[in-house]
């Protein structure tokens, strides 16, 4: 079984029409999104030539279009800052993914029996199962300046997803990939 919840922040005009978590009963897929899609034009233009139309104008709408055509390739083809999360219910799987530059923070929690995910910190810490033990390597590379870990938290067992990194938690656990890295070699030419 899964649970989606989502407290609104309207941060863009589309957004005040936007209700979440947006369900595609049909597709059998839910989403909760938190970000702004920046190529929105774009995205929907690309959507249509794939034959899928958005019902409504917003963010989540064409964030959940895309993952329905290009599946785990559709965080590429988003531009902006995101951090978002989909229940595919026919997979019986769940697609998370953040933005390449981690504007939108990620927190997840798995125990090998149960996994939860949340924007921020006190979203976990609402369910009593998740530990609050404080990570002391962390602790000590903070207070030292030293950020060597991307995906270590503050908290012993809490792992932040890195940008540019997607998400599948399923029946064989969690795996993460990153799906977005620059290319060194490439030139820009004015």
């Amino acid at each position: 079984p899964a649970a989606l919840g989502q407290q609104m922040l309207h941060t863009t005009p589309e957004s005040l029409n936007e209700t979440q978590p947006l369900v595609d009963s049909a597709a059998r897929m839910a989403l909760v999104f938190d970000g702004r899609v920046d190529n929105r034009a774009e995205l929907a233009q690309a959507l249509e030539a794939k034959g899928a139309q958005p019902r409504s104008d917003t963010d989540a709408e064409l964030v959940l279009r895309a993952y329905q055509c290009w599946g785990e390739e559709a965080p590429l083809r988003i531009i902006g800052d995101f951090a978002f999360a989909i229940w595919d219910a026919t997979r019986r799987r769940l697609f998370c993914a953040r933005d390449p530059v981690g504007a939108r923070p990620f927190y997840y929690w798995h125990n090998g029996q149960s996994f939860r995910a949340a924007t921020e910190l006190q979203q976990l810490f609402a369910d009593p199962a998740v530990p609050r033990e404080p990570n002391e390597s962390m602790v000590a590379q903070h207070l030292a300046d030293r950020h060597l870990d991307r995906e270590q938290t503050l908290f012993q067992h809490i792992m932040r997803l890195a940008p540019a990194h997607c998400l599948v938690a399923d029946h064989k656990g969690v795996a993460i990939r990153r799906y977005f890295d620059l290319d060194p070699r490439h030139e820009i030419r004015y």
